[in-house]
């Protein structure tokens, strides 16, 4: 079969449902490499009374470990223990499926006090993600 050498498209705007199917193709692809199959989701939203979202945190467990991808809390909210409610809620659920440890990645920029304030320690970071900056991932083991 001879290689298609047309240009590939890119988008800055995919569809929701195409990274969607891109996640779950990845999902099923790792879960039969390695037979573990006890892949969850876990997401939890907070709505303010009109329905506006106004924090959130979402990821997963899967083989025995946590990640969470996504954790944001709207900037009138801050520092009002949100956070700390949310990563709370995550670790707990984390741990009552089974995982040992839970793993993030933040930027030098993000709210790494916090972190290191609930025992995450930083296991490695890349210089210049973005660039003058870092990115850094978190670790912390769960009892």
């Amino acid at each position: 079969m001879a290689e298609d050498s047309s240009p590939i498209p890119f988008t800055s705007t995919p569809f929701p449902q195409d990274l969607m199917f891109l996640d779950e193709r990845i999902i099923e692809h790792n879960l039969a490499i390695t037979a573990i199959a006890d892949y969850a989701p876990m997401t939890a939203i907070l709505r303010d009374h009109q329905g506006v979202i106004v924090a959130g945190v979402h990821g997963w467990t899967w083989g025995g470990a946590a990640e969470l991808t996504h954790l944001w809390v709207h900037p009138r909210m801050r520092r009002q223990r949100v956070g700390t409610r949310l990563l709370n809620a995550a670790e707990t659920l984390a741990s009552s499926r089974g995982s040992s440890q839970i793993i993030f990645e933040a930027f030098d920029f993000g709210p790494l006090p916090m972190f290191f304030g609930r025992g995450y320690t930083k296991t490695f970071a890349v210089d210049g993600y973005p660039r003058g900056h870092q990115k850094i991932y978190l670790r912390k083991p769960l009892a």
